[in-house]
């Protein structure tokens, strides 16, 4: 840098340096997007797998709660017919004890 202000008068030196600055912040910012792009990258692919997992266990649940209320739809089924058949038994000895 010194050379550049030896050769060059002041200001043509100050807009020089003042470049290479700017190269050099630039080539920094360049490297720490990647580097905030690699991480987010990274992040997302997590969150996607858990996303993805979530996905299955709450399948799953489902799944397990949909047999559930069948097996409690048949039994209410079922009770619904034994009481249907006490009703219709207790109806025929109300007839005979009358």
């Amino acid at each position: 840098m010194l050379e550049v202000f030896q050769q060059f008068g002041f200001p043509i030196a100050v807009a020089i340096v003042s470049l290479m600055a700017i190269g050099f912040l630039g080539k920094y910012l360049l490297n720490r997007m990647d580097k905030m792009d690699a991480k987010a990258e990274k992040i997302q692919e997590q969150y996607t797998a858990y996303l993805q997992m979530s996905n299955v266990e709450l399948t799953g649940a489902l799944k397990e709660n949909a047999m559930a209320l069948k097996d409690n739809a048949s039994a209410l089924s079922k009770f619904s017919a034994s009481l249907e058949r006490f009703d219709e038994l207790l109806v025929k000895l109300n007839n005979k004890i009358n």
